[in-house]
């Protein structure tokens, strides 16, 4: 299965470099693009790798924080409430496979 989020204008998410999550049977892939508009950031993790996912909801959006063992976090801004909830119930799901 394949899943994609992005950041929530609605919460004032950045309309030109939005945050996007992708998901899949093995990886979890995270991209911005950058200030320059031209380039990525890209950051990829195995579901194998993934310690935890942390919801932290307010007024302005949610932030979904991935953790890794060992690694560095993945930390997506300004998402929907449900969203962040689904993304969140798939990887727990995926990492109990």
């Amino acid at each position: 299965m394949y899943y994609k989020f992005t950041s929530d204008l609605t919460r004032l998410g950045p309309i030109l470099t939005p945050y996007i999550l992708e998901i899949d049977d093995n990886l979890v892939t995270f991209s911005k693009r950058n200030k320059t508009l031209f380039n990525k950031d890209q950051m990829t993790m195995s579901i194998n790798n993934i310690a935890a996912v942390k919801i932290d909801a307010t007024l302005f959006g949610t932030t979904l924080t991935i953790s890794s063992f060992g690694g560095e976090d993945i930390v997506i801004r300004k998402m929907n409430i449900t969203d962040a909830k689904e993304a969140a119930r798939i990887i727990n799901n995926l990492r109990k496979e």
